[in-house]
């Protein structure tokens, strides 16, 4: 969250041996979304009728928007991607995930959030149907909706090379 993955990776070194590290992993989460709405929202401000602004639209179409996703417009369940471990682990990582669309309807985009483990037991959801975070989830549009049927994707984050708050995500469909 924010940025602290590197921290936490960094904190072994700051261990008494039988030390800790808080969260101890973070475990990242998709879910396909039906929500023509949602995507028209980033879409639609740049369709304009007397100015091309298609550059801009395919910008938004290529980053992820920080917002509150409704639990009504997911399409099927959450597939866990890839769970980081802390301190030995990486700020890196890959994962695949198949997404079920149970709704059968076409895929307007990928919800995004995350677990945090606490300690054994005790853990911090930040998913749509959760209790409300500050964090809220990551809406990934889909610049053409995907046709129903469930998604298998290749997923990889890394810290964004121009900002330490930001991760760089990739998802790639595979089938």
């Amino acid at each position: 969250a924010e940025g602290s993955a590197a921290d936490l990776v960094g904190a072994a070194r700051h261990l008494a041996p039988s030390g800790v590290v808080i969260p101890h992993a973070i475990t990242l989460f998709l879910a396909p979304v039906g929500d023509p709405a949602l995507l028209a929202s980033v879409t639609d401000p740049f369709d304009h009728p007397a100015l091309d602004l298609s550059p801009l639209k395919a910008a938004a179409l290529a980053r992820s928007f920080t917002q509150v996703v409704d639990p009504a417009s997911l399409m099927g369940p959450a597939a866990p991607v890839a769970t980081l471990a802390f301190p030995q682990g990486s700020v890196k990582a890959r994962g695949r995930c198949t997404l079920a669309n149970t709704a059968n309807r076409p895929v307007h985009g990928l919800a995004g959030w995350y677990t945090l483990h606490l300690a054994p037991g005790v853990h911090l959801p930040t998913g749509p149907e959760d209790p409300p975070t500050h964090w809220k989830q990551v809406f990934f549009p889909i610049a053409f909706p995907a046709a129903p049927g469930d998604l298998t994707l290749e997923v990889s984050l890394e810290p964004a090379a121009d900002d330490r708050r930001g991760i760089e995500v990739t998802v790639n469909s595979r089938g």
